[in-house]
């Protein structure tokens, strides 16, 4: 079973509304469903008047509210002003908190007649509700229906739509790290040196990535169908032959130097896209150089015959396991043979 939410907006003069079911109320879902009432009313509201969701308010505050960032990024495409109600005030959210409890049995009674209802059929079958039966129906309060008054006399005071619905964008905090790179939601992008070590924004579009620094856009990347996307740009100049041509031939190079084995496991993780892989090869290279030679031997035939995918992780614990191997192989070797009582090596294993 999964919860539900409401959204829940209504017009203060018609009373007209626009209800959504979700099962998530976190910033994009909160920012959707904006997006589909305005396209539900057919035009935009001067001001919003909005509950301290998280969602839509990171702190409230009376005279300088700090809203959530791409919630105030979507408020000014579509110029309308956002008022958050106070804290402890429910008088300000009076008629919006009044359709909560409606709103919650017209759910149940759909659910009672079809227990199999979906998301997508509880929303057609609440819209349905709200233009059909409560719009139709007088106001308590204004004494008209809600829908014929929004048609007569609200609508045409909306703002117009913009041409474009909003692009909904989420934004993220991230370290430059010394290999020149922020990684943000499982995707790393480089940046130029002068940026490492710095805390940076980073604003992610469906297609797109741009970074700030102090506010002021330094960097946008498309993003990749892979793991990194890389501006050879971004590097100083001894740097950009290797990561233009020569990085994972160096990587072989140093996984050669250490067993022959072990370069054959490098060229497999760098096939078949050399770059995707490039910071877990390097890693893995890393690794290997802090063991014996012999050991990333054994360790590196165990990876290419028993795994497909080998990671840093998984390659350390492959290491440490031969490794146990090895010494509990040689205390054998080193013990007393219980039949000869004689150390089973030679006096000159010992003198070194």
């Amino acid at each position: 079973k999964k919860v539900v939410y409401a959204f829940i907006a209504t017009l203060s003069f018609s009373r007209h509304k626009y209800v959504e079911f979700v099962y998530t109320q976190n910033e994009k879902s909160f920012i959707q469903s904006h997006i589909h009432m305005f396209r539900f009313f057919g035009g935009v509201p001067v001001t919003i008047k909005l509950d301290n969701l998280k969602s839509g308010v990171i702190k409230p505050d009376l005279y300088d509210p700090n809203l959530n960032r791409a919630y105030a990024e979507m408020a000014e495409h579509y110029g309308l002003f956002l008022d958050p109600c106070r804290v402890a005030s429910p008088q300000d959210k009076g008629i919006v908190e009044r359709d909560v409890q409606t709103i919650r049995e017209e759910f149940r009674k759909m659910l009672a007649l079809n227990p199999l209802l979906t998301l997508s059929e509880a929303n057609e079958g609440i819209l349905s509700w709200i233009e059909n039966l409560y719009g139709r129906r007088k106001h308590g309060t204004t004494q008209e229906e809600p829908y014929t008054l929004f048609l007569k006399e609200e609508k045409p005071r909306l703002l117009s739509l913009p041409m474009d619905e909003y692009e909904i964008s989420e934004w993220k905090m991230a370290t430059v790290h010394p290999d020149h790179y922020i990684q943000v939601n499982k995707k790393a992008y480089s940046l130029p040196e002068v940026y490492i070590g710095k805390e940076v924004m980073v604003k992610i579009r469906q297609n797109t990535v741009s970074i700030y620094y102090n506010d002021e856009l330094i960097k946008q990347h498309i993003v990749p169908y892979g793991f990194r996307q890389t501006d050879i740009n971004d590097f100083p100049e001894h740097m950009r032959h290797r990561l233009d041509t020569g990085m994972p031939f160096y990587l072989r190079e140093e996984a050669q130097k250490i067993a022959p084995e072990f370069e054959k496991l490098i060229v497999k993780i760098l096939s078949p896209n050399a770059y995707i892989n490039l910071r877990r090869a390097q890693s893995i290279v890393n690794i290997a150089k802090g063991y014996p030679g012999e050991i990333i031997k054994l360790a590196s035939m165990t990876a290419l015959e028993e795994y497909s995918n080998v990671h840093p992780k998984l390659f350390r614990a492959i290491i440490e396991k031969h490794q146990e191997l090895e010494s509990d192989k040689e205390s054998h070797e080193m013990s007393l043979s219980l039949e000869t009582e004689s150390f089973v090596r030679t006096s000159d294993y010992f003198t070194h």
